[in-house]
């Protein structure tokens, strides 16, 4: 069901009470009343029994429902049967037909309140908002004068469901409605299903998965079961989502619900058509489905067609015109497209509509933080979380705002930079310094004047990034997101068994930053993401993304997505290396335009989207054709995958080959150029130390692949042999070529700088820990070591930011840190020389050359030569100095 109006239930303040009625008055589970004995009904070929005519709900035949439910409606006893007319009637869109049959069947059986509750959906979606609160009311009415009656599963959901609509406690809710349902019927889906949709309505995906899927073991072919459980497993396991929804549509096509989800996806992945015929599917089941016409809406809205837009959404609203579900829908599909602005405004009208419905105030919380308007927004999630405190997004929401107070704020003109205090002592410098140089070349490059401030904030836990970013935790794959003025990453503490380069990283999401200004955020994702990863390459050709035997595979096979559809390659990906597949298959699009067109036509390609062109028609403008582009990159990806590592043969050996050395021995000799064969000939050799075979194997896979960086490369275990024979000129020599081509070698970086530290190479150091720290700033022994280089080759700057990053870290001798960033700020001048020296003091009360800087540092006497490598501190901290 819809989520409901608030508004309407005033009136019925004593339903909240019914939970807590029930925790010290249980309804006994065989509690009787005085409906009256339904006579037995003897099946025949003309009439079913309500397990018949819930069958043919279950799948999809609702006018037969329809119209064997009404044959028997009044005339078997049961409201039952009025009740299963009503529903299929509500699937079918005749919401006036099904309140006349609700009407029907509670004058013959007054006492339903099965009838009133399917009533109170049906009178709204009529129009009827004041029969629709009579519903509430009734209901309310006969549980306190009648309790004794309601102890049936069917009669304890309801009463569970009217009591979760007026605000009760979910969780008393759960325990004396839902789970009295399952124990009542244990053999009945309702209280599985009535107890899965709240936890979804809570946002509680990872609860309402583990309630479906108990509920999918007693009734495997329950389409609300499966449907409820797909729904849960949307985010983490799409894969077995989708097998649940072909399960849903072979059991019942006309699944409206289901049609619609799908839909969703289709226009994620920016396939309008597909998706329009989908919903010309769904109206043919519910000429009236709001949810059907909200998305023809969406769609619409995304084709810059407003007057259509207009049109569809006041065929959503239909005859219920208060209806705050479909600007609901509209908005958040807007705002999962990036248009935060145009979402957050029809989280507004929907608001309008019914000022308490939660989930606009919790998508317009999260809408508001995403441009940047925090203080709106977390004000926004704090009502939402009071009015709701089981609401998993907004709880997630507010324990992040305490965990970012505690952040710290970098801020200058141009960006507004916050991150956990530690980090930013060690590295928040460096990263604005990389923003604005980003900023610079980018809006140069691009033309773009970028008046507002970006905010970007770095987060030491993958989950609160999560939360930021996407509301719910435990969502990985993620490195950084860009919402348009707001930027969110991870941070290298995140990531520290798996690093990534994060200046790559920030560089990327700042290009999407430039991209969705100039187009005001009306971008596909294809585009946005090619560009990006484009701009990567060009700043620094170790970032981007290279070339890879599986992408050469793929494009050789034919396995490249068409232009023309390159988003779906983002939603539809089977594996996380496809989605990966999909960014660069992007960036080679963006760079064949390039190479083609020039990069004008690229900036003209973001006008036209900024003007409401869609890409294909930006596309056929501003190249020779869709058609001729199709064609032209086809071409241009293939050749590039031919060309990496020409000589190399790629086809793998059968598996037993690889398992045994003499089989593997002779299989490299017949294939000498066999990429897997030398790899795993290497190996086996390695781990059988034979160093000298080991070696020329690796050289030669060098040789014929010299640009691989796929994990455990060749580089990184010829290295390794290298060292292992102590043959250490030809290990740096290694590594050198090595950190030459990739971004994050993060072990290679470390062994560099301990070879430059003893040869005294100080401009090695200095240039070897820059790379580290771009990907892994939280180390102490290269931060100590590049404090040390920077003093001797006369970088002073560089060695107090080193000796800043090296205290924050927490030093092994901090007096000597502290010293030694005394000594460079006091030969600046700076007044916080003083300060470092007394903490070196502190630690280290006799600690001679700290107290002689003390004494020039107070008499003002200026060292005549800048600061070179420290001394050690003479004694760890005295006591009662």
């Amino acid at each position: 069901m819809a989520k409901r109006s608030h508004c309407l239930l005033k009136a019925c303040a004593s339903v909240v009470l019914l939970s807590c009625f029930l925790v010290s008055h249980p309804v006994p589970a065989s509690a009787q009343d005085d409906k009256p004995e339904a006579p037995s009904i003897v099946d025949s070929p003309k009439r079913l029994d309500l397990k018949g005519l819930r069958e043919l709900l279950n799948t999809g035949k609702y006018d037969e429902c329809i119209t064997a439910a009404g044959a028997q409606a009044g005339k078997v006893y049961g409201e039952g049967y009025y009740i299963v007319k009503a529903q299929a009637e509500f699937a079918r869109g005749k919401y006036t037909e099904a309140t006349a049959t609700i009407d029907a069947g509670i004058k013959k059986y007054s006492w339903s309140i099965g009838l009133r509750w399917l009533g109170y959906d049906a009178f709204l979606h009529a129009g009827n908002n004041a029969r629709a609160a009579d519903m509430i009311k009734e209901i309310d009415r006969l549980f306190e004068t009648q309790q004794w009656r309601y102890a049936d599963a069917e009669d304890l959901v309801t009463l569970g469901n009217v009591a979760l609509l007026v605000g009760a406690d979910p969780r008393i809710i759960l325990e004396n409605f839902f789970d009295r349902a399952k124990k009542n019927a244990p053999n009945e889906p309702d209280g599985y299903i009535a107890a899965g949709e709240m936890a979804l309505d809570k946002n509680d995906k990872q609860l309402a998965a583990e309630l479906f899927t108990a509920a999918a073991k007693r009734f495997p072919e329950n389409v609300e079961v499966l449907f409820g459980l797909a729904r849960s497993l949307t985010e983490s396991n799409a894969t077995r989502s989708g097998e649940l929804f072909s399960q849903i549509l072979k059991l019942n096509p006309k699944h409206v619900p289901t049609i619609l989800l799908q839909t969703d996806r289709l226009i994620s992945s920016e396939q309008f058509e597909p998706a329009e015929k989908n919903i010309q599917i769904a109206l043919k089941v519910n000429p009236q489905s709001p949810k059907a016409w909200a998305l023809r809406a969406v769609i619409a809205h995304l084709k810059s067609d407003y007057k259509r837009e207009k049109e569809c959404r006041e065929k959503g609203l239909g005859a219920w015109k208060d209806n705050p579900s479909v600007d609901h829908w509209i908005g958040a599909k807007l705002s999962r497209a990036y248009r935060f602005k145009e979402g957050a405004a029809y989280q507004r009208q929907a608001l309008k509509f019914d000022s308490n419905f939660l989930p606009a105030q919790i998508q317009l919380s999260q809408d508001l933080l995403r441009l940047g308007q925090e203080e709106a927004g977390w004000k926004l999630a704090e009502a939402a979380h009071e009015a709701d405190g089981y609401d998993t997004t907004t709880f997630n929401l507010l324990n992040l705002r305490d965990h970012m107070a505690k952040f710290r704020t970098i801020e200058n003109d141009h960006f507004i930079l916050r991150m956990s205090a530690r980090e930013a002592g060690i590295y928040g410098d460096r990263v604005i310094r990389l923003l604005e140089r980003a900023r610079t070349k980018l809006t140069e490059k691009y033309e773009i004047d970028l008046r507002d401030k970006i905010t970007v904030e770095i987060f030491p836990t993958e989950n609160d990034f999560a939360v930021r970013t996407f509301g719910v935790p435990a969502v990985s794959g993620f490195l950084g997101v860009c919402f348009g003025k707001v930027i969110t990453a991870n941070s290298p503490a995140s990531q520290l068994d798996s690093p990534n380069n994060w200046e790559a990283v920030l560089w990327h999401e700042f290009c999407h930053v430039v991209t969705l200004s100039m187009t005001k955020n009306k971008m596909p994702r294809w585009l946005s993401e090619g560009i990006s990863v484009f701009e990567e390459t060009k700043e620094n050709p170790t970032w981007g993304m290279a070339m890879l035997p599986q992408y050469r595979e793929w494009i050789l096979d034919g396995q490249m997505q068409k232009v023309a559809e390159l988003s779906k390659a983002f939603i539809n990906a089977p594996s996380p290396m496809h989605v990966q597949f999909a960014y660069f298959q992007s960036s080679l699009v963006v760079e064949y335009i390039v190479q083609e067109h020039g990069i004008e036509a690229i900036k003209e390609i973001l006008g036209d989207l900024g003007n409401g062109v869609l890409i294909n028609e930006a596309l056929n403008r501003r190249t020779s054709g869709i058609d001729d582009l199709e064609e032209g990159f086809v071409k241009f990806a293939t050749k590039r995958a031919n060309e990496l590592a020409p000589t190399v043969d790629w086809d793998a050996p059968e598996t037993e080959v690889l398992r045994n050395p003499a089989q593997l021995a002779s299989f490299v000799k017949e294939n000498p150029n066999n990429y897997i064969g030398l790899r795993a000939g290497a190996a086996m050799l390695i781990e059988a130390k034979q160093w000298n075979e080991a070696e020329e194997a690796l050289k030669h896979l060098l040789e014929i692949y010299p640009n691989d960086v796929s994990g455990s490369n060749a580089h990184e275990l010829l290295a390794f042999v290298y060292r292992e024979q102590d043959k250490t000129e030809l290990e740096q020599q290694t590594l050198e070529n090595y950190v030459g081509i990739a971004a994050d070698a993060v072990s290679s970086y470390e062994r560099l700088i301990e070879l430059y530290s003893e040869q005294k190479n100080f401009d090695g150091v200095m240039a070897t820990t820059e790379k580290l720290f771009a990907v892994n700033p939280l180390m102490k022994a290269p931060w100590k070591l590049r404090a040390q280089a920077a003093a001797v080759v006369k970088q002073p700057d560089k060695a107090i930011e080193a000796w800043r990053a090296l205290i924050v870290l927490g030093p092994e001798d901090p007096a000597l840190a502290h010293y030694s960033l005394a000594t460079h700020l006091f030969d600046k001048q700076d007044p916080a020389a003083k300060r470092h020296v007394l903490q070196a003091l502190e630690e280290a009360p006799r600690y001679r050359d700290a107290h002689k800087l003390l004494l020039k540092i107070i008499s003002g006497k200026q060292t005549t030569e800048p600061a070179g490598l420290p001394a050690r501190s003479e004694e760890p901290k005295q006591g009662g100095q």
